[in-house]
């Protein structure tokens, strides 16, 4: 048996199953991080609570993803212990105001105040209240147009941790889906990340699929990086084995 791999912080992938075990896997391969994707699955919030007590301990840093309207969830979201939250669609400077309103603890903004999880339901509620604000990763992912042409204005923002490309999206709104060799793409792409560096923002990508240059080359320019989904993982492994065993 293999011995554990130590992790890559920088490693992750995201999560759109209720699959427990497959967390343990991920600790144990390597992977530092991952994203619960609270926006497209169908992943519900008992089994979001769940995987987020699991991931935090086996030490992998734990992300949501969601809408960036969704107050309700945002406020469950943060009282389950979460490390960070990616917003998904940025386009503007007003987006990023109302996620750090709801998002941080007065007075750098009005997030709700309960007992829960990430304070030990109130029994280190003055420790927790210190660092909050401190330590939650807010990362925007930037998916349009729109919201590149605006990313300087936004990056000019406090308490923002990073921002994420979000390729496919953003094929989408220049009328190109899933062209990713187009030069309008590439443009905007290039202009994403000289704004970011710019700013001296954390970068991050998604590569959904990961049959797209996946190299060494390719994702070392970013500081953080998902690879894959929990599905599209196991698909490549099916297709891999499929390919060996050819009768």
């Amino acid at each position: 048996m293999e011995k554990q791999m130590k992790k890559n912080s920088n490693l992750g992938t995201w999560v759109t199953t209720f699959n427990p075990d497959f967390l343990e896997v991920l600790s144990n391969t390597g992977f530092g991080w991952i994203a619960i994707d609270m926006e497209h699955s169908c992943i519900s919030i008992k089994e979001f609570y769940i995987l987020v007590g699991i991931s935090k301990k086996l030490k992998l840093e734990t992300f949501v993803r969601l809408d960036k309207s969704d107050h309700i969830l945002i406020k469950k979201s943060l009282d389950s212990g979460v490390d960070g939250i990616i917003f998904s669609l940025v386009n503007t400077v007003s987006d990023v105001e109302k996620i750090r309103d709801l998002s941080l603890y007065s007075p750098l903004g009005n997030r709700g105040v309960a007992l829960a999880r990430p304070q030990l339901f109130g029994l280190k509620f003055q420790e927790y209240l210190n660092s909050s604000n401190r330590k939650l990763k807010i990362i925007l992912q930037i998916e349009s147009k729109s919201g590149i042409d605006n990313l300087d204005k936004i990056l000019k923002l406090r308490n923002i941790f990073g921002v994420i490309l979000g390729s496919y999206d953003l094929s989408s709104s220049l009328g190109k889906i899933g062209n990713f060799q187009s030069k309008d793409f590439k443009n905007y792409k290039n202009k994403f990340f000289n704004i970011s560096k710019k700013h001296k923002t954390k970068i991050g990508i998604h590569l959904a699929d990961y049959n797209l240059k996946l190299d060494h080359k390719n994702v070392s320019r970013y500081d953080f990086y998902a690879i894959g989904t929990d599905n599209i993982i196991q698909i490549k492994e099916c297709q891999r084995i499929r390919k060996i065993i050819k009768n």
